[in-house]
């Protein structure tokens, strides 16, 4: 019902992430990224959760389905963001 529901999604999204409810920040992530494609931080916070959800496969670090490309739309979106050299940083670490 919010005039706004990418700021609504949003705003669950990043309460979720900081009370460690991943399932349902992921979810409030997508939502506001349906919303609005171009909420930078929905794609950081949902790359992040992912990044946070990647295991070690015979020395290497498989990251779920998703992680790169939200980080990815996040360095798109906001080069020189506030987030750009933790993106930075995670997407090398997937490497």
């Amino acid at each position: 019902m919010d005039p706004k529901p990418a700021v609504a999604y949003f705003n669950l999204c990043a309460t979720q992430y900081n009370i460690g409810e991943v399932a349902g920040a992921l979810v409030a992530c997508d939502k506001a990224i349906a919303a609005d494609p171009r909420k930078a931080d929905a794609y950081f916070i949902k790359g992040s959760l992912l990044v946070a959800e990647s295991k070690q496969v015979g020395g290497k670090t498989v990251a779920p389905a998703g992680t790169k490309e939200a980080l990815q739309k996040y360095l798109e979106l906001q080069p020189n963001g506030a987030h750009a050299r933790d993106v930075e940083a995670m997407l090398e670490y997937l490497k």
